[in-house]
């Protein structure tokens, strides 16, 4: 899975004081690409957790196969 993180503008930042001047479009961009992080960010932990639960699933199934407790 591969996020689109191209975006090119001419970022304000003041080389003096080192601080990041973000234009209104700059903030834009930066919003919409956070929320597309987040997003891809959620989903995979939702993979995650659905493998880690089929795992879980048929290491106890496993168990009762080989112990009958």
């Amino acid at each position: 899975m591969t996020i689109d993180l191209s975006y090119s503008t001419n970022l304000s930042i003041n080389i003096k004081t080192g601080k990041f001047n973000p234009s209104d479009l700059d903030r834009e961009v930066i919003e919409v690409r956070w929320l597309k992080i987040k997003r891809v960010s959620k989903k995979l932990k939702e993979e995650a957790n659905t493998e880690d639960e089929y795992s879980r699933n048929i290491f106890i199934e496993r168990g009762k196969l080989y112990c009958s407790c």
